[in-house]
């Protein structure tokens, strides 16, 4: 593609990009936010407008996108896969603690499936096999991805705990997960196992997975533990970005 050609591409994708944050604008509020001339931008409205996916009104004449940008969202969504995306960033999570990581995702609304996985080379070493299916009620990124669900899907996901005493004790956990962003668990599900979880959101901010790192109670020293939460945390919020969602929702129940 000519030099020529491949900046007009990129103009057009940064004037597209300007209607994020102003939905609707015109002439002279968009060059405001461009660098370029005056009839470069009209010449990309224009150009724009006949591919139908801006549209304009009024005098002065105001730009705003179409319908045909949320088709081609709605296209992108369809190949939002949190187990695809996440595979860089586990990894690299994994690169970072030398410990199992894991990623979970939400399965028919009450469980959670493990759908990646690194597993750590020592030999002491702990963590779910890939393909294990839990209630969300249970298990450290259960509950990291239950604390962030609407109360009135926690409620339900409840009533299928044992009893009134272990509903009340979740939670109180849930409380605690919310107000931190993050599940330290010890033994939860594994005598002499440890584990580190936060929670993956995607569009609109929707809890849609979690990020886990599993690791044998005698190797998590204080300042391990302090590093896992950072790394996981770090992970979490990297991988939510990648599946759309704005980082000021990252964590808002």
């Amino acid at each position: 593609m000519p030099a020529t050609n491949a900046r007009s591409v990129e103009q057009a994708i940064d004037l597209l990009l300007t209607f994020i944050e102003t939905p609707c604008a015109d002439a002279s509020q968009l060059k405001a936010k461009l660098n370029i001339s005056r009839p470069t931008l009209y010449r990309l409205l224009k150009t724009l407008e006949n591919k139908g996916l801006l549209r304009s009104m009024g005098q002065p004449r105001e730009y705003e996108l179409t319908p045909l940008v949320i088709e081609l969202a709605n296209s992108w969504l369809s190949l939002v896969d949190p187990a695809r995306i996440g595979v860089s960033y586990l990894r690299e999570l994994f690169r970072k603690t030398n410990e199992t990581t894991s990623l979970y995702v939400m399965r028919d609304g009450d469980k959670r499936v493990c759908v990646l996985q690194f597993q750590a080379k020592s030999l002491l070493s702990c963590g779910p096999e890939l393909g294990y299916t839990g209630p969300l009620y249970s298990g450290t990124t259960g509950k990291t991805m239950l604390a962030f669900l609407p109360k009135a899907e926690i409620d339900a996901i409840l009533q299928s705990a044992p009893n009134t005493i272990v509903r009340n004790r979740i939670r109180k956990t849930l409380t605690a997960i919310r107000q931190k962003s993050f599940h330290l668990a010890q033994g939860e599900l594994v005598e002499g196992a440890s584990s580190v979880a936060a929670p993956v959101f995607g569009t609109g901010g929707r809890v849609v997975a979690a990020v886990v790192v599993s690791v044998p109670d005698v190797r998590l020293t204080n300042e391990r533990r302090d590093r896992f939460v950072a790394e996981v945390l770090a992970t979490a919020q990297a991988l939510s970005s990648a599946l759309g969602a704005h980082v000021s929702s990252l964590g808002a129940a």
